[in-house]
């Protein structure tokens, strides 16, 4: 026998599981007021008056993305800004990136990273070069840096990337790459699959 109202509480809750399960759309560079000025040696500079910036190269081919310095203003945030710089430049959907790789300066992801090192016996005190370090999705080996490397902030950008938006709807993350190519120039790279 049905209570009354149960039929409404029934519709009421797949309304709110939709609802959470909704996607966004990408905004565009303009909507997000990005401004981009002429690159130089393939990197591109991106502002907005609200205090984003950064410096992108990006190889619409291979679906390769590399930031540096981005300091964002908190209007928008850093991974749709960088979703729309993409679409705006390679000309393409956000579904086509494949590898986003950050060079990394905020203090709290150096730390990260220099952990992370140590754990494969590498001195970033000492060492201004330490090669490219892979770690694939599901190792049972290194999971524990698989987390820590997905919880920084450039971790949670991969991440929402993912799981934001319609348009990247089905990416995860494959791997995880990172290394340093000199004393300051620490950087890790998210490889998607999808």
């Amino acid at each position: 026998m049905w209570l009354p109202g149960f039929s409404s509480l029934v519709f009421m809750i797949s309304i709110c599981c939709t609802l959470i399960a909704a996607k966004d759309d990408i905004h565009e560079a303009s909507d997000l007021g990005l401004e981009f000025f002429e690159p130089k040696r393939g990197w591109m500079k991106v502002t907005s008056p609200d205090g984003f910036f950064a410096e992108v190269y990006i190889s619409a081919g291979a679906g390769y993305v590399a930031v540096s310095g981005m300091i964002n203003g908190n209007s928008v945030t850093s991974y749709e800004a960088l979703l729309s710089i993409w679409k705006h430049e390679a000309g393409n959907s956000a579904a086509y990136i494949r590898e986003i790789k950050y060079y990394v300066d905020r203090s709290a992801d150096i730390t990260t990273l220099d952990n992370v090192f140590r754990e494969f016996d590498y001195k970033p005190e000492e060492e201004d070069e330490i090669p490219e370090i892979s770690i694939k999705r599901g190792t049972r080996l290194y999971g524990h840096l698989w987390e820590s490397l997905r919880g920084t902030s450039y971790g949670s950008d991969a991440i929402n990337i993912c799981t934001e938006f319609e348009e990247t709807d089905g990416l995860y993350i494959e791997s995880i790459d990172f290394g340093r190519s000199s004393r300051n120039a620490r950087w890790i790279k998210f490889n998607f699959a999808g």
